[in-house]
């Protein structure tokens, strides 16, 4: 056979493939392994009538294939000889097979008869991470050809298990540094040398000479961290060694280690979520351990998480996500183990369906001066891909409106004619729930009933609104906060209207009217209510389920008292509005809300861990609610007498009055239809709803262009009349439409297009969008109520002539100074009007040990407005300037009687504010009366809020001290002891006379001394400035002239 023609043919059928492989693709490809090497090798021959070895079977691909394994290499050097290799004509090279991880192109021959050789190319590389090298192979050199293969050098041939070690950094020069070990068991039985490299991500940086295993191996072939030449971590390591006879001998393969990471993995690179409900964790983990100095207590490293679009304002309408903390705190004494954050999708803001990829990056702090290795150490970057639909909740919306009325998340609206204190919603997977209390609507204790308080708990944080019983005025306050340190239930307000968002997206929206003791009650969910339950039903469900699982039919009216009764909270089970919340279950994770951002030119990441209100389209503005406070109403505090306005049933009636007068008239039609009160009929009230409607711009655009159901508030409006025999709850039929209608146009995307060159929907329901059509006691304009006279609010529902009643101040009315200082207080009662001619009268006064009054002054200011319950008022400063060489005054108790009034003219009645020390005097107020007493033996002095014990020197007042004299006196012939405490002079020392005088001859010369240098800089500066003028100009006398 002529091998020549077949090589030819060969070298230009595959010379473009030669040029396209690379090692690192070709060293990951599969390698075949060679077989029968044993007859393989050189030194081996074909004997007589032996099948000799062909590997045009044997190799399957004509172009090529990547044949190899450890210790053994194509033979190289002069012909075998015909017949050895265990074939007729063996392939050898003529080249060595280098140690490189290029391609590399050598010489081969095929073997003929007298010794010829045919000359071949083959290809070879070294793959340092199988340690051995391979070779392109090729089944067109004919029949009854083969490969000879030899053994690498067996007395080189040493290998065992290599890795990195990194020991604890040990301190160096004040810092500490790491020394990266290259371990790997040397051999017992022959005495190597060996040479050991370093490699730092694949490239060789160190290399130690060839050294005996006598000595401290490993230690001497170590890599110091300054060797690395890398200002911060992240970088891979990696470590070999080969063995030799001789220092300078040949050495055998190298054997390498895998990498090792000298920083942080990130082990979830890509994560995945979406709305529903669903949470993911970004999982870390340490591969060395870190250390600190010995003079830190606490060692740890924090690793910020950084989403650069957090801070972006636009990301409310994307799908987006929120994590469980920003920071993941790695602790040096348990570094060896998994860290991880949860992150969770953020809840759809507009209807449809969505995706999105986020790229937040793993950053530790930019100050670790322990080892500066490890600060602003770029751990990596975590794709999060984001997705909702919202199918499921599209239209959604469950709500309780007075008497009450209910609508299901499913749609179907039925009665609840009960009173009590009911599960609303409850969604256990988010650990979060809203009960809801009703009451009768009217004083008379009869049906209809009205929801007179919600309570709003997400974990172990509760927030009231309230005003059941004989409550006088609306509790709006938290009750219990989170135990994570950061708000779960963000809120936010405009008026007196709420809006609660809850960590699973769900939305509260409910609004406290003035002199009224109900409240509506509007709920919208997200994806992950799905599994919510209570007498909202359950997302995307026309079924009515108990709480015990079971199912009820279907009554619209007058209800289904088996499915309300099961979602009573009974015995055993938590009311939110008692101490019982005390027991609640805490949310552990932070609540997933946070996000993590990094101003432009800030150093270090701002984070903010409460959860946004954030909306993507803004109909009605909002302001955010302060943080999680607990309220400070003391009940016990609370008068036993009802402090309701005797103007508030006139008020009531004249407010009803103002609106039939204002609203069309409407004639009513003959009917032998049966009466209800006052008048009214099924066909009348009918009437009225159709034209409170008709004539609502509002209703119409949500009507024609936002497609809202008019049909159940309809009904709603015309079962109110027949309840209350009145209109007085007509306008919440026109609040249940804004609801419905300001959550669709906001969450419809297609309503936010222009169309044919008229205004969007958006657009024009924000024009007409006022609250409540503003109480039909002012005009709507561009979304704005502008009140008639002596009306104000957002709704223009509260009447400025109505006198506030204070219930009761923060803490009862008592203010001890040794907790802080006392400079504003917080004023429960209502209702308070949130205007600008709202006010705060505040007259102080003192109040002596003999229980009298002195008057010390009077101002009137601008309150702080809390909630239409709650106003803080602030107090003047208790302590005066005093000359510390005056007599000090006698002083007891400082009182303030708190009055407020909504118009800045009519004020409420007083309560009192005593600020007292705790250290030496007790205090008690009752009602208008306030009584205070020295605590012990009672011989004490008071000054500037300071106890002073009999004989004890003042502290500024230097030269005098407290001193109680017990005298006698005989009132109608009986004898009395009383106490009279004074401030005495002492006369000695720096008190003397002289000592006295000195000190104001002092005081003299240091005041002489600061005017004249202060006369001295004036004449400096007149004279520059008058020197910059031109020409010698006169000095004006009025340089602004």
């Amino acid at each position: 056979m002529d091998f020549r023609i077949i090589v030819a043919i060969l070298l230009v059928s595959n010379a473009g493939a030669f040029q396209r492989e690379t090692n690192t693709v070709a060293c990951a490809s599969e390698i075949v392994k060679f077989n029968v090497t044993d007859k393989r090798d050189y030194s081996y021959v074909l004997e007589q009538n032996e099948a000799p070895i062909s590997d045009m079977t044997n190799i399957s691909y004509h172009y090529g294939q990547w044949f190899g394994e450890p210790s053994i290499i194509l033979y190289t050097g002069s012909a075998p000889g015909l017949r050895h290799c265990g074939t007729l004509n063996p392939i050898y090279l003529q080249d060595e097979s280098p140690m490189s991880t290029n391609i590399t192109t050598l010489r081969g021959c095929i073997q003929e008869e007298k010794n010829d050789c045919v000359f071949a190319q083959l290809q070879v590389t070294y793959c340092e991470n199988l340690n051995y090298h391979i070779y392109k192979l090729y089944n067109d050199f004919g029949d009854n050809t083969a490969y000879c293969t030899a053994q690498f050098n067996s007395e080189l041939n040493y290998r065992t298990k290599v890795n990195v070690d990194v020991p604890v950094p040990s301190e160096e020069n004040g810092m500490m540094k790491y020394k990266f070990l290259c371990k790997f068991d040397l051999d017992r039985n022959t005495t190597y040398f060996y040479t050991v490299r370093w490699y730092k991500n694949n490239k060789l940086i160190k290399t130690f000479d060839s050294m005996t295993h006598s000595g401290n191996l490993q230690d001497l072939t170590s890599l110091q961290e300054d060797m690395v030449d890398e200002i911060t971590l992240g970088y891979k390591l990696q470590c070999s060694y080969a063995v030799s006879l001789q220092a300078d001998s040949e050495k055998s393969y190298d054997v390498k280690s895998s990498q090792r990471l000298i920083g942080i993995e990130i082990l979830t690179p890509n994560v995945n979520i979406k709305d529903g409900g669903s949470k993911a964790a970004i999982r870390v983990r340490p591969r060395v351990p870190f250390a600190c100095l010995s003079t830190v207590s606490n060692c740890f490293i924090n690793v910020n998480i950084i989403d650069p679009k957090a801070s972006e304002s636009n990301t409310a309408c994307n799908p987006s996500s929120s994590f469980s903390g920003c920071g993941i705190k790695i602790l040096s004494s348990d570094w060896d183990r998994e860290y991880n954050v949860t992150v969770s999708a953020d809840p759809a803001t507009q209807y449809g369906s969505k995706s999105a990829v986020n790229i937040v990056n793993l950053r530790t702090s930019v100050s670790f001066p322990s080892q500066p290795a490890w600060q602003n150490y770029d751990v990596g970057n975590v794709s999060i891909q984001t997705s909702y639909n919202t199918a499921n909740i599209k239209g959604a919306q469950c709500y309780a409106v007075c008497d009450p009325h209910m609508r299901t998340f499913g749609g179907k609206s039925y009665e609840h004619q009960y009173g009590g204190l009911y599960t609303l919603y409850e969604n256990k997977d988010w650990n979060q729930e809203i009960q809801m209390k009703t009451e009768p609507c009217s004083r008379n204790g009869a049906e209809p009933y009205c929801p007179c308080g919600v309570a709003i708990r997400v974990g172990k944080e509760v927030f009231v609104i309230e005003r059941c019983g004989t409550a006088t005025f609306w509790t709006i306050q938290y009750n219990q906060c989170s135990t994570t340190g950061t708000r779960l239930i963000a809120i936010s307000k405009s008026g007196n209207m709420y809006r609660f968002k809850l960590p699973s997206g769900l939305i509260l929206k409910t609004s406290v009217y003035q002199q009224q003791k109900f409240i509506n009650l509007y709920l919208t969910p997200s994806e992950a209510d799905k599994t919510a339950a209570g007498l909202c039903g359950q997302v995307g469900s026309a079924l009515f389920y108990t709480r015990e699982g079971g199912t009820v039919g279907y009554v619209d009216r007058p209800g289904m008292p088996v499915f309300s009764n099961s979602w009573k909270v009974t015995t055993g089970m938590i009311d939110l509005f008692s101490n019982q919340i005390t027991t609640l279950t805490p949310i552990q994770t932070g609540g997933f809300f946070c996000k993590c951002s990094i101003p432009e030119s800030a150093t270090e990441p701002v984070f903010s861990c409460e959860k946004s209100a954030d909306e993507c389209v803004t109909i009605t503005s909002t302001k955010p609610v302060d943080s999680c406070k607990v309220g400070e109403i003391d009940i016990e505090s609370l008068p036993d007498a009802n402090l309701e306005s005797p103007n508030d049933g006139q008020r009531f009636e004249q407010m009803l009055a103002r609106r039939k007068r204002d609203s069309h008239s409407i004639a009513k039609r003959g009917t032998s239809a049966t009466s209800w009160r006052n008048g009214w009929t099924q066909d009348t009230a009918t009437d009225y709803c159709n034209n409170l409607f008709s004539n609502s711009t509002f209703v119409y655009k949500c009507k024609t262009s936002a497609g809202v159901d008019l049909t159940p508030a309809r009904k709603n409006c015309v079962l109110d009349i027949e309840y209350m025999g009145d209109i007085s709850y007509a306008l919440v039929a026109i609040d249940t439409i804004t609801s419905q209608c300001v959550q669709e146009v906001a969450f419809n995307p297609e309503l936010h297009k222009p169309n044919g060159g008229k205004p969007s929907v958006l657009e024009q329901i924000k024009e007409v969008a006022c609250p409540l059509q503003c109480s039909l006691q002012g005009t709507c304009e561009n979304g704005v109520c502008n009140c008639d006279e002596g009306f104000a609010g957002v709704d223009c529902a509260t009447d400025l002539n109505v006198v506030p009643q204070i219930a009761t101040l923060e803490k009862g009315g008592k203010c001890n100074v040794m907790n802080g200082t006392c400079t504003q207080v917080s004023v429960f009662g209502g209702d308070f009007v949130d205007h600008d001619t709202l006010r705060c009268k505040v007259i102080k006064r003192e109040l002596d040990v003999d229980g009298f009054f002195k008057k010390i002054s009077e101002n009137e200011h601008k309150p702080m407005v809390k909630s239409i319950g709650e106003v803080v008022c602030y107090l003047s400063k208790n302590r005066k300037e005093r000359n510390t060489v005056e007599r000090p005054e006698v002083e007891f108790v400082t009182v303030y009687d708190i009055y407020v009034s909504n118009n800045g003219a009519n004020y409420s009645q007083y309560r009192s504010m005593a600020l007292f020390n705790s250290d030496c005097q007790t205090c008690s107020i009752n009602g208008d009366v306030v009584s205070c007493n020295y605590t012990g033996d009672g011989k004490y002095c008071m000054s500037g809020g300071q106890c002073y014990a009999h004989g004890d020197m003042h502290k500024e007042h230097k030269c005098y001290k407290c001193m109680i004299e017990v005298t006698e006196s005989e009132i109608s012939g009986t004898s009395n002891e009383y106490e009279v405490r004074s401030w005495d002079r002492i006369r000695e020392g720096d008190c003397s006379e002289e000592g006295e005088e000195n000190m104001l001859w002092i005081i003299g010369v240091v005041f002489g001394i600061l005017a004249v240098f202060i006369i001295g800089i004036l004449i400096v500066y007149c004279f520059k400035k008058r020197s910059k003028g031109s020409g010698g100009a006169s000095w004006s006398k009025n340089p602004r002239a």
